[in-house]
């Protein structure tokens, strides 16, 4: 998944994005029902494929 994330991202930072973002899936998907798994492995694809969605290049864990 975090192979195919980060092919389909379209930019090196959002390629970056998508390990920290399956890692955190991973993490947290024993605590959550599958279908709510399949919801964020969803709505993160969206997020990495949204043309008008750029990450900061700066310190990706600092928000605005």
């Amino acid at each position: 998944l975090e192979r195919q994330l980060s092919d389909l991202a379209g930019c090196p930072a959002k390629a970056a994005m998508a390990r920290d973002l399956v890692s955190a899936t991973r993490k947290m998907s024993r605590f959550k029902p599958p279908e709510m798994v399949l919801r964020e492995i969803l709505c993160m694809t969206w997020a990495l494929l949204d043309e008008g969605f750029q990450p900061s290049q700066e310190g990706s864990a600092e928000m605005p």
